[in-house]
């Protein structure tokens, strides 16, 4: 009956301690019952990875990260064994991608799955790598925009020094003066558009004049055209008579005329006749000269004592 007993109880511990066994290796995301691998990956970092953060293949958790230790090689290098449920055939090429999980920061081991025949056996070591986690993107995707706004606002620092120098009470002085003076132009432009304006409507009322009377004169030629048709007709017949007369015969003429003239010119050039004995002979040019100069005196003499030359008797 003792004996029972303790056969009892040590069933009793052997169950417990069974659960117990079960139960820790539940919450550690081992199965017991079920085959399962481990495998390698070597990292340079690992960031936030932690122990029991998941192992995925195309987003499903397929095991867990079970253990993480430096490589015993002293290189500083980072060893993650993971804990993976056979539940899917793993090439042997494949790759454990540490990656970014949530956007909390979590991260996970991603594997990639290769293209060997060949998978891969318990302790097996898979190529890795790594990627940026959410808070790395975010600061590169954010560093831009920050050195922009450094930028920025330096320059707007810049600016506000540049203002508060520029504002003060002589500046202020000089950008009223500034002012004024723009009123001033702008009023004489005001003035000077106002009397173009009014320009442009003489001009304008001259150029509907023009166009009133270029327009008459227009109507006028249309209704003379039958006038000016006529016009021009016996002017063409003018100019063919014109054309028609004897033209040669005239010129004949002019020709004998001028021979006639160059004779006579020859003569006078040779001394002939009275012109020319009067251009050749200086002697009696002189004569005919003083001949008239006496002439002269002479009805000059009677002119002012006519009773030397006249005497009138009445009885």
């Amino acid at each position: 009956m003792k004996l029972k007993r303790e056969v009892k109880i040590g069933f009793v511990v052997l169950a417990a301690l069974f659960l117990f066994i079960w139960g820790l290796n539940f919450l550690k995301g081992r199965q017991l019952f079920s085959r399962q691998l481990y495998f390698y990956s070597v990292y340079t970092h690992i960031d936030d990875l932690m122990a029991t953060n998941p192992v995925t293949v195309n987003g499903v958790v397929i095991g867990q990260v079970q253990k993480i230790f430096f490589h015993p090689d002293g290189s500083g290098r980072i060893v993650v064994r993971s804990l993976v449920q056979q539940k899917i055939p793993i090439p042997a090429n494949s790759i454990a991608r540490l990656a970014s999980a949530s956007l909390m920061g979590t991260r996970e081991i991603q594997i990639i799955l290769g293209d060997s025949n060949a998978e891969i056996a318990h302790g097996d070591t898979l190529s890795s790598e790594i990627t940026a986690s959410f808070s790395q993107e975010v600061s590169e995707q954010l560093m831009p925009i920050r050195l922009q706004a450094e930028t920025l606002l330096a320059q707007i620092d810049s600016m506000v020094s540049a203002i508060n120098n520029i504002f003060n009470e002589q500046t202020q002085k000089s950008i009223l003066a500034s002012i004024e003076s723009l009123r001033i132009t702008v009023a004489n432009i005001e003035k000077t558009t106002a009397t173009a304006n009014t320009a442009l409507d003489v001009q304008f009322k001259q150029l509907s004049q023009i166009l009133v009377n270029a327009q008459s004169i227009t109507a006028n030629l249309q209704a003379h055209n039958q006038t000016i048709g006529s016009i021009l007709h016996d002017l063409s017949q003018t100019s063919n008579n014109l054309a028609a007369i004897q033209i040669g015969e005239t010129m004949d003429k002019v020709n004998a005329s001028m021979t006639e003239f160059n004779d006579i010119v020859s003569k006078i050039n040779r001394g002939e006749g009275t012109i020319g004995l009067l251009i050749h002979d200086e002697a009696l040019y002189r004569n005919l000269e003083s001949s008239a100069k006496q002439l002269d005196s002479l009805l000059l003499d009677i002119r002012q004592n006519p009773r030397r030359y006249i005497n009138v008797s009445v009885f």
